[in-house]
């Protein structure tokens, strides 16, 4: 368990700066301003390292912390699976269908009467070391 409390609080200790400085760029990038405001960074890197510290000094405090965090993991996930996925699916891949069967490339109803079958015939391994390497 220490080791996990010392692996989290790490995280948070490296990991909120990081994201500060990110923010922190997106930000300069999309305004007018010509030079960065470190605010942000300051903040959210500041509020990383003082909560993984409180972590690594407090089993207590670890927990209330890693409660939360899975809990905002857990809604972040759920937000990505059950609202952008259908999204991305209807606004993308619905599109791009109705695009193949409008210029006949996805023509599923009328197959090739031609064919007797769609089986298609391959040489036999020649070793059965090919069996395990299928690429």
């Amino acid at each position: 368990m220490a080791k996990k409390r010392s692996a989290f609080a790490l995280k948070l200790i490296l990991g909120f700066p990081l994201v500060g400085i990110v923010w922190t760029c997106i930000i300069y990038s999309l305004s007018d301003s010509g030079q960065l405001n470190f605010n942000i960074a300051y903040w959210i890197g500041g509020i990383g390292i003082s909560i993984g510290v409180l972590c690594l000094l407090s089993k207590g405090i670890f927990q209330i912390v890693w409660w939360l965090w899975n809990k905002i993991i857990f809604l972040i996930d759920t937000t990505i699976t059950w609202l952008t996925l259908p999204l991305f699916y209807f606004l993308v891949f619905t599109p791009f269908a109705l695009l193949l069967r409008a210029f006949g490339k996805a023509d599923m109803k009328h197959p090739n009467k031609n064919l007797k079958s769609f089986w298609k015939n391959t040489d036999q391994p020649t070793s059965p070391k090919q069996y395990l390497r299928q690429f």
